[in-house]
């Protein structure tokens, strides 16, 4: 092969390795400064200036905030999911290791590197069908996880136990978030009283 050509090709590459290097910073960015403010809250200048790149990179990539924040939603939830797999890994029960983490003070405190339903599940209510679309996967695919995990539970019944947990430990996070600070005692309490009933619904109980 020319001299030539393989200068081009080497070019090439380091161009796509710079835009996927670009497109992970951006939606690094976007997720962390959405959970903690709000997709309303932050524009796309937050965004850029934070991941350190332009408002063409972002466009370029992803055509408007609204296409970055379903990208965003996904890239999130996907690392949600893998946080449950790590965390159950090697326990003899890995749905209820996943949940000592989900309803746990940590988790409750870490705004923007937690779980995306708890943290932007109001916002997307707002947010354009696309967005919608986005987040509703990426629960569907949470509660399929989720049902996976349910062995004491009957086949027949573990989707809808599965959906009803997810939505109880997201809703109960939401509530011990809001009440940490006015009411700290009753932020633990809603977090307790959360694991306690989802034991009922894996069946442990």
């Amino acid at each position: 092969m020319p001299a030539e050509m393989m200068f081009v090709g080497a070019a090439m590459k380091v161009s796509k390795e710079k835009l996927a290097a670009n497109r992970s910073a951006i939606i690094g960015a976007a997720v962390t400064l959405f959970q903690e403010r709000g997709i309303d809250g932050v524009g796309v200048s937050e965004i850029c200036t934070a991941a350190g790149l332009t408002h063409g990179a972002l466009y370029a990539q992803f055509g408007s905030k609204s296409g970055l924040v379903a990208e965003a939603l996904g890239a999130t939830v996907q690392a949600s999911r893998q946080r449950m797999a790590d965390r159950g890994r090697g326990h003899a029960d890995p749905l209820m290791a996943y949940l000592d983490y989900y309803l746990s003070e940590r988790h409750r405190d870490d705004i923007s590197g937690g779980c995306s339903f708890p943290a932007l599940g109001a916002d997307v209510a707002r947010q354009d069908t696309p967005v919608g679309e986005r987040f509703a996967k990426g629960f569907s695919a949470s509660v399929e996880a989720i049902a996976d995990l349910l062995h004491n539970v009957p086949k027949n019944e573990r989707l809808g136990r599965a959906s009803a947990i997810l939505s109880l430990i997201s809703g109960a996070v939401t509530a011990s978030r809001a009440t940490r600070k006015a009411q700290p005692d009753a932020s633990k309490e809603i977090l307790v009283a959360a694991r306690n009933a989802v034991k009922t619904l894996t069946g442990i109980v």
